[in-house]
């Protein structure tokens, strides 16, 4: 509907009143000016709202118009904040509508009354920067269309694009994925499990990594199975590469929390000495996997929203940082290089890449039709694995459960879908290769504990530096629990072999071994006293450490009686 036709410079139109804007015959906008209802020229531009989009920071506005001074059609978009200011307003217009047509007085107030004057159909949209799902269950992503009032702006990092499509070849494509290798089902199904894990198991999300020499197919692999979500993950230059030259120090959180419900592919970590990658690599996945960025302030000392993360982050390097509390959240993969054979399978998925979409698409579709999960079998396999690990003294067995059980509760899933004769197929391979991840995990992480590195870098000193160590006599503890050993002649050592074990004095030992570079994290004597007691490794009689005279001299240290080796002097006792 148009507005109303002014006639410019008449009162012929004496129901006008002071201040109503309506359309002049040569296209541009009048404005009466007095009550006689005279209309003057108020600006070229014939501007009406078309678009309300909703997005994180506010609002932004679509305004579509005609320039009466060359009859174009011209549309641009403006954020809430910039309609605030008169001068951004006519920035804006300037910059849309070119040399030829002038501004003039036109505000966005004016604006809004033109849309509202001629009735416009306003269209409301959502802005989504991230894959996520809505509060109805409907998943966000592009080509799923079941909601039309969003539009997409993502990451560069983020090439979605799913559809339907055949899904006798989507199915052949995934017999292939999880054909490939032993531990394919267990990628494949990281990914599978994704938008699962990000709308019901938000709290207990984990990652996935491989970690192996160049040329070993890692990357390849990858993203290659990453093009269930949209055939451009396979382009390796829209992958996140890992270190310091990959941005600016808020770029990987943005392009981590840019993934939203889908993995997220951290590609080429390296372990290089006096570089900040690998703190930047714990810290980051860290904060991923708790699912919020660190508080961070504005210059006003207001704190900023910290971003969130939904992704599963999946890892690719050649040598595994060795740090326990990351490796607890991240599943490292069993990876072995493919074999000739082997490649056939990853060589018809990359052949076959547009058939890769519809997997992605039929799962969501799936999952925007289910309302939960089977959480009572979740709940029945977590606890029944949880036994099982904790009985084999396992260091992380709560976490590993978890991501056990959501394996669990996915594949019953998938197979649940329009994939349930491919998941009948796998289903054996499927659980064995889910033992191995978990078994593998589990040993991985144990290695990598501060109490298990501290033992590993005693061991070392002891077969490397032997008179920091010296033997001591056998001895009967005297009445005051103290053990009466003879005099030592050496000198700085840092700890006596004994009957008991290994006495070890915490000070010099934990120096040697910072100097040495055995730990991630500085432990004090403290925390890893309590450590040790914890693992059962200690023989105690004040607090968690053992009185012992060295040297006619009454010192505390730690009694190590388990978890060291076995020689003909001392007996180790195995935890």
């Amino acid at each position: 509907m148009s507005l109303r036709k002014l006639e410019y410079g008449s009162n012929a139109n004496p129901g006008v009143f002071r201040g109503v804007i309506g359309e002049l015959p040569d296209g541009s906008i009048g404005r009466v000016v007095d009550d006689s209802g005279t209309a003057f020229w108020y600006s070229d531009l014939n501007l009406r709202i078309i678009r309300e989009i909703s997005c994180d920071n506010g609002k932004e506005f679509t305004l579509s118009g005609t320039g009466a001074g060359d009859n174009k059609n011209t549309e641009f978009t403006m954020s809430a904040a910039e309609t605030v200011s008169p001068k951004d307003f006519v920035l804006a217009c300037r910059n849309a509508f070119g040399a030829k047509n002038r501004v003039g007085g036109l505000s966005f107030e004016d604006v809004q009354k033109i849309t509202m004057d001629t009735k416009t159909d306003v269209r409301y949209l959502k802005r989504i920067t991230a894959p996520t799902w809505s509060a109805e269950g409907i998943p966000l992503i592009p080509g799923m269309e079941l909601d039309p009032d969003v539009e997409f702006q993502l990451s560069k990092y983020t090439p979605t694009h799913v559809y339907d499509g055949d899904i006798g070849k989507a199915k052949e494509c995934l017999r292939h994925m999880l054909e490939f290798t032993s531990y394919s089902p267990m990628l494949i199904m990281g990914m599978i499990a994704a938008p699962v894990t990000a709308r019901w198991f938000h709290n207990d999300r984990f990652g996935l990594s491989i970690f192996s020499t160049t040329q070993s197919f890692k990357t390849s692999t990858i993203i290659a199975f990453m093009s269930i979500y949209g055939v451009d993950f396979n382009d390796k230059v829209k992958l996140f590469k890992a270190g310091e030259r990959s941005g600016t120090k808020n770029a990987p959180s943005a392009a981590a929390a840019g993934a939203g419900f889908l993995p997220w592919v951290y590609d080429n970590l390296k372990n290089v000495e006096g570089t900040k990658d690998i703190p930047t690599y714990i810290g980051l996945m860290q904060a991923v996997i708790e699912g919020s960025d660190k508080a961070r302030l504005k210059l006003d000392g207001s704190e900023r929203d910290s971003r969130a993360f939904l992704t599963t982050p999946i890892i690719t390097g050649e040598i595994k940082p060795a740090e326990a509390a990351t490796s607890g959240r991240i599943n490292n993969l069993r990876f072995v290089k493919p074999t000739i054979e082997q490649l056939v399978h990853l060589t018809y998925v990359q052949e076959h890449l547009e058939d890769m979409p519809v997997i992605g698409y039929q799962w969501l579709l799936y999952l925007s039709k289910i309302s939960a999960p089977d959480m009572e079998y979740f709940k029945e396999i977590k606890s029944k694995k949880f036994g099982e690990l904790t009985a084999k003294h396992c260091v992380d067995a709560g976490r590993s459960s978890t991501t056990y059980a959501i394996f669990k509760v996915v594949w019953k899933m998938l197979g649940e879908s329009v994939f349930g004769d491919v998941v009948a197929e796998y289903d054996e391979k499927f659980n064995a290769s889910l033992d191995d991840m978990i078994s593998y995990q589990n040993e991985s992480v144990g290695e990598e504990t501060e109490v298990e590195r501290l033992l590993v870098g005693i061991k070392e000193l002891m077969a490397s530096q032997p008179s920091k160590f010296p033997k001591d006599e056998w001895a009967r503890p005297g009445s005051n629990g103290t053990d009466s050993t003879p005099e030592h002649q050496h000198g700085g050592f840092i700890g006596i072999q004994c009957a008991e074990g290994v006495f070890v004095l915490p000070g010099p030992a934990l120096k040697a071994l910072r100097d040495m570079g055995v730990f991630q994290q500085i432990p004090n004597q403290a925390s890893m006293g309590q450590a040790l007691a914890a693992k059962g490794y200690l023989k105690t009689n004040h607090g968690n450490q053992y009185t012992k005279k060295i040297n006619t001299v009454v010192t505390r240290g730690w009694m190590i009686t388990k978890g060291l080796f076995t020689d003909k002097y001392h007996r180790d006792i195995p935890a």
